[in-house]
């Protein structure tokens, strides 16, 4: 089985696309490096093929900076902080807000609220 068939697998994609939501399940569910790199190499694949269908990713990404963002994501849906580390060695997955680890639930809302408040000023 090719990478790319192991991540449509995973994500239950049997050629009408995926979910954020199977995406999000998909990586929560893997617990080995071996499966995570797997993912990862089949999802940049994934989304190279999407791109050369049309399918862009934002301005100045490449699918390969997406799919960690992505993977990155679910680090905040649940994620222990075993299974983040595993994520960020195996391809250096990162959370949009947090980066690479995971601060405490008081210090993701403080976090939350300075970004809100540069946000609302800058509107000003």
């Amino acid at each position: 089985m090719t990478n790319l068939q192991f991540f449509k697998q995973q994500v239950g994609d049997e050629g009408t696309g995926h979910t954020i939501g199977q995406f999000i399940e998909a990586v929560l569910r893997i617990k080995d490096a071996k499966n995570a790199r797997r993912f990862y190499l089949g999802a940049v694949k994934w989304g190279q093929e999407a791109e050369a269908r049309g399918l862009k990713a934002p301005v100045g990404m490449t699918p390969e900076e997406v799919i960690k963002l992505d993977i990155g994501w679910c680090f905040g849906e649940g994620m222990s902080p075993e299974m983040v580390q595993m994520w960020v060695e195996v391809c250096g997955a990162r959370h949009p807000m947090f980066g690479q680890t995971l601060p405490s639930p008081i210090d993701a809302i403080e976090m939350g609220r300075e970004v809100g408040e540069k946000i609302l000023h800058s509107k000003q």
